[in-house]
Protein backbone atom coordinates (compact mmCIF):
# COMPACT_ATOMS: atom_id res chain seq x y z
CA UNK A 1 0.00 0.00 0.00
CA UNK A 2 1.53 3.18 -0.92
CA UNK A 3 1.71 6.32 1.71
CA UNK A 4 -0.36 9.65 0.99
CA UNK A 5 2.81 11.41 1.08
CA UNK A 6 3.66 9.17 -2.86
CA UNK A 7 3.46 11.00 -6.10
CA UNK A 8 3.79 8.65 -9.13
CA UNK A 9 4.93 11.48 -11.81
CA UNK A 10 6.44 10.61 -15.02
CA UNK A 11 9.14 12.67 -17.45
CA UNK A 12 7.06 12.08 -20.57
CA UNK A 13 4.70 14.96 -21.76
CA UNK A 14 3.38 16.12 -24.95
CA UNK A 15 4.13 20.46 -25.89
CA UNK A 16 1.92 22.25 -28.10
CA UNK A 17 3.47 23.12 -31.30
CA UNK A 18 3.42 26.98 -29.61
CA UNK A 19 5.01 26.01 -26.80
CA UNK A 20 7.84 23.93 -29.31
CA UNK A 21 8.30 27.29 -30.94
CA UNK A 22 9.55 28.97 -28.20
CA UNK A 23 11.75 26.82 -26.19
CA UNK A 24 11.63 28.83 -23.36
CA UNK A 25 8.82 27.62 -21.83
CA UNK A 26 9.80 24.17 -22.30
CA UNK A 27 12.84 24.75 -20.19
CA UNK A 28 10.76 26.65 -17.72
CA UNK A 29 8.99 23.64 -17.42
CA UNK A 30 11.70 21.16 -16.86
CA UNK A 31 12.89 23.76 -14.72
CA UNK A 32 9.62 23.54 -12.43
CA UNK A 33 10.40 20.16 -12.09
CA UNK A 34 13.39 19.77 -10.88
CA UNK A 35 12.55 22.02 -8.50
CA UNK A 36 9.52 20.57 -7.31
CA UNK A 37 11.90 17.47 -6.40
CA UNK A 38 14.67 19.82 -4.62
CA UNK A 39 11.87 21.19 -2.55
CA UNK A 40 9.98 17.72 -2.06
CA UNK A 41 11.19 14.93 -2.11
CA UNK A 42 12.53 12.92 0.45
CA UNK A 43 13.08 9.28 -1.61
CA UNK A 44 13.10 9.03 -5.48
CA UNK A 45 12.68 5.77 -6.90
CA UNK A 46 13.58 5.78 -10.41
CA UNK A 47 14.75 4.25 -13.61
CA UNK A 48 15.45 7.22 -15.20
CA UNK A 49 19.36 8.56 -15.73
CA UNK A 50 17.90 12.42 -16.09
CA UNK A 51 15.94 11.87 -13.07
CA UNK A 52 18.12 9.89 -10.86
CA UNK A 53 21.45 12.35 -11.31
CA UNK A 54 20.20 15.59 -10.71
CA UNK A 55 18.08 14.31 -7.76
CA UNK A 56 21.48 12.56 -6.36
CA UNK A 57 23.20 15.98 -6.79
CA UNK A 58 20.40 17.71 -4.86
CA UNK A 59 21.27 15.64 -2.09
CA UNK A 60 17.93 13.51 -2.16
CA UNK A 61 17.93 10.00 -1.88
CA UNK A 62 17.23 7.86 -5.05
CA UNK A 63 16.80 3.75 -5.73
CA UNK A 64 17.72 3.85 -9.08
CA UNK A 65 16.29 0.42 -10.69
CA UNK A 66 16.81 -0.32 -14.30
CA UNK A 67 17.14 -4.09 -15.98
CA UNK A 68 19.66 -2.60 -19.12
CA UNK A 69 22.31 -0.59 -18.43
CA UNK A 70 24.12 1.07 -20.93
CA UNK A 71 27.24 3.01 -20.57
CA UNK A 72 25.88 6.42 -19.89
CA UNK A 73 25.34 5.49 -15.95
CA UNK A 74 28.73 4.75 -15.59
CA UNK A 75 29.07 8.20 -13.79
CA UNK A 76 26.38 7.29 -11.37
CA UNK A 77 27.19 3.87 -10.59
CA UNK A 78 30.54 5.12 -8.89
CA UNK A 79 27.48 6.65 -6.19
CA UNK A 80 24.50 4.49 -5.97
CA UNK A 81 23.40 1.29 -6.85
CA UNK A 82 21.80 0.49 -9.43
CA UNK A 83 19.47 -2.28 -8.71
CA UNK A 84 18.23 -5.42 -11.62
CA UNK A 85 15.23 -7.02 -11.03
CA UNK A 86 17.28 -10.21 -9.84
CA UNK A 87 18.64 -7.60 -7.23
CA UNK A 88 14.96 -5.81 -6.32
CA UNK A 89 15.04 -7.96 -2.94
CA UNK A 90 18.32 -6.23 -1.83
CA UNK A 91 17.08 -2.52 -2.45
CA UNK A 92 18.34 -0.68 0.98
CA UNK A 93 14.45 1.17 1.14
CA UNK A 94 16.04 3.56 3.04
CA UNK A 95 19.28 4.77 1.59
CA UNK A 96 21.47 7.79 2.22
CA UNK A 97 22.68 10.44 -0.57
CA UNK A 98 25.97 10.28 -1.27
CA UNK A 99 28.55 13.21 -0.66
CA UNK A 100 28.94 14.46 -4.20
CA UNK A 101 30.37 18.18 -3.58
CA UNK A 102 33.93 17.07 -4.20
CA UNK A 103 33.39 15.72 -7.74
CA UNK A 104 31.07 18.94 -8.15
CA UNK A 105 33.36 20.66 -8.03
CA UNK A 106 35.56 19.29 -9.68
CA UNK A 107 33.58 18.84 -12.87
CA UNK A 108 32.73 22.93 -12.55
CA UNK A 109 36.44 23.41 -12.42
CA UNK A 110 36.55 21.24 -15.22
CA UNK A 111 34.04 23.08 -17.34
CA UNK A 112 35.45 26.87 -16.35
CA UNK A 113 38.54 25.05 -17.69
CA UNK A 114 37.18 23.96 -20.94
CA UNK A 115 36.22 27.37 -21.54
CA UNK A 116 39.41 28.97 -21.07
CA UNK A 117 41.25 26.25 -22.95
CA UNK A 118 43.98 25.88 -20.33
CA UNK A 119 46.15 23.20 -19.93
CA UNK A 120 44.74 21.98 -16.28
CA UNK A 121 41.36 21.46 -18.27
CA UNK A 122 43.57 18.47 -20.05
CA UNK A 123 44.89 16.82 -16.95
CA UNK A 124 41.49 16.84 -15.33
CA UNK A 125 39.66 15.54 -18.33
CA UNK A 126 42.34 12.39 -17.51
CA UNK A 127 42.06 11.83 -14.48
CA UNK A 128 37.94 11.73 -14.68
CA UNK A 129 38.42 9.49 -17.54
CA UNK A 130 40.88 7.39 -16.10
CA UNK A 131 38.21 7.08 -13.05
CA UNK A 132 34.80 6.14 -14.31
CA UNK A 133 36.82 3.74 -16.93
CA UNK A 134 37.48 1.94 -14.13
CA UNK A 135 34.22 1.14 -12.74
CA UNK A 136 33.60 -2.46 -11.43
CA UNK A 137 30.19 -3.18 -14.12
CA UNK A 138 32.10 -1.67 -17.28
CA UNK A 139 32.00 -5.14 -18.93
CA UNK A 140 28.14 -5.13 -18.56
CA UNK A 141 27.01 -2.12 -19.72
CA UNK A 142 25.24 -2.52 -23.13
CA UNK A 143 25.54 0.11 -25.78
CA UNK A 144 23.46 2.95 -25.54
CA UNK A 145 21.82 2.11 -28.66
CA UNK A 146 20.68 -0.79 -28.12
CA UNK A 147 19.06 -0.23 -24.85
CA UNK A 148 17.09 2.83 -26.17
CA UNK A 149 16.23 1.18 -29.32
CA UNK A 150 16.46 -1.71 -30.21
CA UNK A 151 13.80 -4.28 -28.25
CA UNK A 152 14.27 -6.12 -31.67
CA UNK A 153 12.65 -9.31 -29.26
CA UNK A 154 9.32 -7.19 -28.25
CA UNK A 155 8.47 -7.19 -32.12
CA UNK A 156 9.30 -10.89 -32.63
CA UNK A 157 6.77 -12.09 -30.19
CA UNK A 158 4.14 -9.88 -31.15
CA UNK A 159 4.99 -10.34 -35.01
CA UNK A 160 5.09 -14.62 -34.16
CA UNK A 161 1.89 -14.25 -32.20
CA UNK A 162 0.01 -12.16 -34.67
CA UNK A 163 1.42 -12.43 -38.30
CA UNK A 164 2.79 -15.81 -38.77
CA UNK A 165 -0.22 -16.62 -40.49
CA UNK A 166 -0.21 -13.97 -43.05
CA UNK A 167 2.38 -15.41 -44.63
CA UNK A 168 0.00 -15.09 -48.07
CA UNK A 169 -0.70 -11.33 -47.76
CA UNK A 170 0.19 -8.17 -47.64
CA UNK A 171 0.98 -6.93 -44.17
CA UNK A 172 0.30 -3.05 -43.90
CA UNK A 173 2.18 -1.48 -40.95
CA UNK A 174 2.87 2.19 -39.41
CA UNK A 175 5.90 3.48 -37.19
CA UNK A 176 5.41 5.74 -34.93
CA UNK A 177 8.31 7.70 -33.47
CA UNK A 178 11.15 6.74 -35.48
CA UNK A 179 14.45 8.68 -35.36
CA UNK A 180 17.29 9.26 -37.37
CA UNK A 181 18.80 6.23 -35.25
CA UNK A 182 15.93 3.90 -35.25
CA UNK A 183 14.06 3.60 -38.13
CA UNK A 184 16.04 2.20 -40.45
CA UNK A 185 16.69 -0.84 -37.89
CA UNK A 186 12.82 -0.99 -37.45
CA UNK A 187 11.94 -1.44 -41.06
CA UNK A 188 14.84 -3.69 -41.58
CA UNK A 189 14.14 -5.67 -38.76
CA UNK A 190 10.62 -5.88 -39.83
CA UNK A 191 10.73 -6.41 -43.37
CA UNK A 192 13.64 -8.81 -43.95
CA UNK A 193 12.01 -11.50 -41.00
CA UNK A 194 8.29 -10.72 -43.06
CA UNK A 195 8.91 -9.97 -46.95
CA UNK A 196 5.51 -9.67 -47.43
CA UNK A 197 5.29 -6.29 -45.03
CA UNK A 198 5.11 -3.05 -46.26
CA UNK A 199 5.69 0.13 -44.77
CA UNK A 200 2.58 2.26 -45.65
CA UNK A 201 2.45 5.05 -42.77
CA UNK A 202 4.47 7.54 -40.53
CA UNK A 203 3.14 8.63 -37.46
CA UNK A 204 4.44 11.23 -35.38
CA UNK A 205 2.51 14.39 -33.78
CA UNK A 206 5.04 17.42 -34.87
CA UNK A 207 6.88 16.52 -38.06
CA UNK A 208 5.64 16.94 -41.12
CA UNK A 209 8.73 16.19 -43.00
CA UNK A 210 9.57 12.69 -44.75
CA UNK A 211 11.36 9.31 -44.55
CA UNK A 212 11.67 6.69 -46.90
CA UNK A 213 9.10 8.79 -49.62
CA UNK A 214 6.59 8.70 -46.73
CA UNK A 215 5.24 12.05 -45.09
CA UNK A 216 4.63 11.98 -41.38
CA UNK A 217 0.91 12.04 -40.40
CA UNK A 218 -0.72 12.51 -36.89
CA UNK A 219 -1.32 9.38 -35.12
CA UNK A 220 -4.93 10.19 -35.45
CA UNK A 221 -5.18 9.17 -38.80
CA UNK A 222 -5.04 5.49 -37.67
CA UNK A 223 -8.88 5.84 -37.25
CA UNK A 224 -9.26 5.90 -41.22
CA UNK A 225 -6.98 2.90 -41.33
CA UNK A 226 -8.34 -0.27 -39.93
CA UNK A 227 -6.20 -2.49 -41.63
CA UNK A 228 -2.64 -1.34 -40.58
CA UNK A 229 -0.28 -2.74 -37.77
CA UNK A 230 1.15 0.33 -35.61
CA UNK A 231 4.49 0.13 -34.04
CA UNK A 232 5.09 2.14 -31.57
CA UNK A 233 9.06 2.70 -31.10
CA UNK A 234 9.71 5.49 -28.86
CA UNK A 235 9.36 6.11 -25.33
CA UNK A 236 8.30 9.28 -26.09
CA UNK A 237 4.79 8.26 -27.79
CA UNK A 238 3.68 5.47 -25.55
CA UNK A 239 1.60 7.18 -23.24
CA UNK A 240 -0.19 9.18 -26.14
CA UNK A 241 -0.46 5.58 -28.03
CA UNK A 242 -1.85 3.86 -25.34
CA UNK A 243 -4.55 6.72 -25.04
CA UNK A 244 -5.50 6.57 -28.76
CA UNK A 245 -5.70 3.20 -28.57
CA UNK A 246 -8.35 2.92 -26.03
CA UNK A 247 -10.26 6.21 -27.47
CA UNK A 248 -10.07 4.62 -30.86
CA UNK A 249 -10.95 1.15 -29.60
CA UNK A 250 -7.89 -0.19 -31.49
CA UNK A 251 -7.96 -4.17 -31.07
CA UNK A 252 -4.38 -5.30 -29.23
CA UNK A 253 -3.59 -7.34 -32.15
CA UNK A 254 -3.16 -4.31 -34.26
CA UNK A 255 -0.46 -2.56 -32.10
CA UNK A 256 3.22 -3.42 -30.67
CA UNK A 257 4.65 -1.01 -28.61
CA UNK A 258 8.45 -1.81 -28.78
CA UNK A 259 9.79 0.76 -26.37
CA UNK A 260 9.73 1.37 -23.14
CA UNK A 261 6.86 2.41 -20.97
CA UNK A 262 6.10 4.24 -18.26
CA UNK A 263 4.73 3.07 -15.13
CA UNK A 264 1.04 4.66 -14.65
CA UNK A 265 -0.70 4.97 -11.10
CA UNK A 266 -3.04 2.27 -12.17
CA UNK A 267 -0.78 0.21 -12.53
CA UNK A 268 0.57 0.64 -8.27
CA UNK A 269 -1.27 -1.76 -5.89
Amino acid sequence: MLSSKTIITTQQFSFSEEEIQDYRKIFDFVRSKYEFYKRHAKLIITSRLHVALPCTAFGIPVILAKDNVDERFSFIESYIPIYSQESYKDIDWSPKAPDIEPMKERLISLAINRIRNTMENTENEKALTALFESRSRQEDYKNSHMVMHKNGHRFEAYASKHWKSKDKEIIKYALWGTSSNNAEYWRELIETSYPNAKLTAMFDRHRRDEKFGITFITPDAMADMPDVYVIVCAVSATTDAMCLFKRLSIAEDRYCIVSDCFISQDEIT
